[in-house]
């Protein structure tokens, strides 16, 4: 599926429409991801986003709606909340667990660890109800 079809803001993109929209600013030897406008740290797999990290520091954390506002825009335009939950243990995460038939047709069955083919999720940390860090990457295993 083409970039042109294919409608996300970030997660399932290209590496070259990813590019096209923002700015590398950071390195970290490329498997560990490439930092772009000093806010996101991106692993790309088979050319494509396969991972997106945006952190904060405790001092300039984000309130939750806030934090869901801005990972919202770099989802796949299909995407559906399937569930909400909290790994066992980790009662500061907030999974929120999506599914995407267009991701489907981007990555291989393989891609989508601990979830199906299409499944992604987006991890909340959150602390004294405010946001610290979102984690977006494919299948369902925070």
């Amino acid at each position: 599926m083409e970039d042109s079809i294919f409608s996300s803001g970030g997660l399932g993109l290209s590496k070259e429409a990813w590019d096209n929209q923002h700015t590398q600013t950071g390195d970290f030897n490329g498997w560990m991801g490439t930092i772009y406008d000093d806010k996101y740290t991106v692993i790309f797999f088979d050319n494509r986003v396969w991972y997106i990290l945006r952190q904060w520091s405790s001092a300039n954390a984000v309130s939750p709606q806030d934090a869901e506002a801005e990972s919202v825009t770099l989802l796949p335009k299909d995407s559906q909340l399937v569930t909400v939950y909290s790994p066992t243990g980790l009662p500061e995460l907030t999974v929120h667990l999506y599914m995407s038939d267009a991701l489907k047709e981007r990555f291989t069955e393989d891609n989508f660890i601990g979830g199906e083919p299409g499944n992604f999720i987006v991890v909340y940390a959150t602390f004294d109800n405010r946001v610290t860090g979102i984690v977006i990457g494919l299948g369902n295993n925070p």
